[in-house]
């Protein structure tokens, strides 16, 4: 009897309880999205969105996020985004396209790397960094617009995505970093904003669709193998306050034919120009002291070319073995010059020793 009294107050408990809807097994293995009625806030999801949603998740205490079905994933909440949050995410291969709203600070590093089927991303204001390897190997990505108030790109934050045709950089931003860019195969160009002071290592390493880069004043330093196999950049104009070009900074530049130097160069370092084999003129400036091993070395295309006096030391290889130099100082003044014994050219001429119009005229003779 007892039992029954109690089997029949639980009964009639239960009913007095809002009940909640269990999914089945199959059911319980989606992600799903609970809303209270007439509880959802201005600008959050709607009832119609949510249903088509097709996982969710948090990212620490203060941000959210949710995929929808066709494959958008927006983030939305305060702070940074972890490392690693969606490349080493089951999901990732499902993210199209990134919608992060305002109120994220960073995206941290490697969050989105390798996430294949990524064509596009939309970042707010407010994002000030964007970390190591964020983007990369995104290989559908396509473009990307980076909102001002970013100061740093990371090292090989859109590395390896191949199909990236272009992307706009923000002033304010300071440097790039080391393979920011490297093997980004489909950037046409780039324009550097004012403010950049250095462009990293191999930073644009690769990009065989670059045909043109626009500098501003105020860039300082290039790393090395910065623009290394751009087989498609003819031509560049440095900016004036740059005082050297490091290790194989134009390495094997196929098409470059012409390039400006700055007034106040004084090193071009080992390999910068070597195998550009459309190089058929480039004017070294005054003040210029040393060139590093093999710089222009494999120009087949560079018959000439005119060193000034101010030139200490020359390394192995620098120059081709069909090319004339014509120095600009006398013998004496050439034999100081450390490595210039084991120049092997067609021929040195000494500017100060003989007339120009000599030197031009012997080289029609040649």
């Amino acid at each position: 009897m007892k039992k029954r009294i109690l089997l029949l107050f639980t009964a009639m408990f239960m009913l007095t309880v809002p009940g909640k809807i269990q999914a089945s097994a199959n059911e319980q293995e989606k992600s799903t999205v609970y809303f209270e009625e007439n509880t959802l806030e201005e600008g959050s999801l709607t009832k119609e969105s949510a249903d088509n949603i097709s996982e969710s998740g948090t990212i620490g205490d203060m941000i959210t996020w949710d995929l929808t079905e066709d494959g958008t994933l927006t983030i939305r909440g305060t702070g940074d985004i972890s490392d690693y949050t969606f490349s080493e995410h089951l999901e990732c291969q499902n993210i199209k396209k990134v919608v992060i709203e305002e109120g994220i600070t960073s995206v941290g590093n490697r969050t989105f790397e390798t996430c294949g089927e990524l064509t596009s991303i939309e970042l707010p204001k407010g994002i000030t960094s964007i970390g190591n390897g964020a983007f990369s190997e995104c290989v559908r990505m396509t473009s990307a617009k980076l909102p001002e108030g970013i100061m740093s790109i990371g090292e090989s934050a859109f590395a390896g995505d191949v199909n990236l045709i272009s992307i706009e950089l923000p002033e304010g931003i300071t440097s790039i970093e080391d393979s920011a860019f490297a093997e980004c195969r489909s950037l046409s160009s780039i324009k550097l904003p004012k403010g950049i002071t250095s462009v990293g290592n191999r930073a644009f390493y690769d990009c065989d669709s670059l045909t043109s880069i626009e500098f501003f004043d105020g860039l300082m330093s290039i790393g090395y193998s910065a623009f290394e196999s751009c087989d498609s950049l003819s031509s560049i104009e440095l900016p004036e306050e740059m005082t050297s070009i490091g290790y194989s900074v134009f390495y094997d530049c196929d098409s470059l034919s012409s390039i400006k130097l700055p007034k106040g160069l004084t090193s071009i370092g080992s390999y910068a120009f070597y195998y550009c084999r459309s190089l058929s003129s480039i004017e070294l400036p005054d003040g210029l002291m040393s060139i590093g091993d093999s710089a222009f070395s494999v120009c087949f295309s560079l018959s000439s070319i005119e060193l000034p006096e101010s030139l200490r030391s020359i390394g192995e290889c620098a120059f081709g073995t069909e090319v004339k130099i014509l120095y600009n100082g006398t013998k004496i003044d050439w034999n100081i010059i450390e490595g210039s014994s084991e120049v092997s050219v067609k021929k040195i001429y000494y500017k100060k020793e003989i007339h120009e119009h000599d030197y031009k005229e012997e080289s029609v003779k040649e």
